[in-house]
């Protein structure tokens, strides 16, 4: 209305008439444009963090990392990224060490990361 553009989420969907004939669609615009402005602003963020930054998923595969984590661990982000986070442990502890991690919880969660002997 105001001439501003909007980054939008378009779902659109078929509508059915009894017979399972399409005879027209439905559709679902929402504004992201805070949503993405958000994430634009987390990624800098993270970007410039000084220290190491590495998120995971809910099965222990790396996500995402930084620019920091690149040079302390010595791996470039495309070969960090899907790998498991056991990775990026020095190799003489992998046998014995466990990863501990809050974000492996249902429910994702801040926190530090931690490994110990098993």
């Amino acid at each position: 209305k105001d001439g501003r553009i909007l980054d939008i989420s378009l779902s659109v969907s078929p509508v059915r008439d009894l017979e399972g004939h399409i005879i027209g669609a439905s559709k679902v615009a929402r504004d992201i444009t805070e949503r993405i402005r958000a994430e634009e602003k987390f990624h800098l963020v993270v970007e410039s963090a000084p220290n190491a930054m590495v998120m995971v998923d809910r099965t222990g595969r790396i996500v995402l990392v930084n620019a920091q984590t690149e040079e302390l661990f010595g791996y470039r982000r495309d070969e960090l990224l899907g790998q498991p986070v056991e990775l990026l442990v020095p190799e003489r502890f992998r046998a014995r060490t466990r990863i501990t991690a809050p974000a492996s919880a249902p429910t994702p969660r801040r926190g530090p990361w931690g490994w110990g002997a098993t």
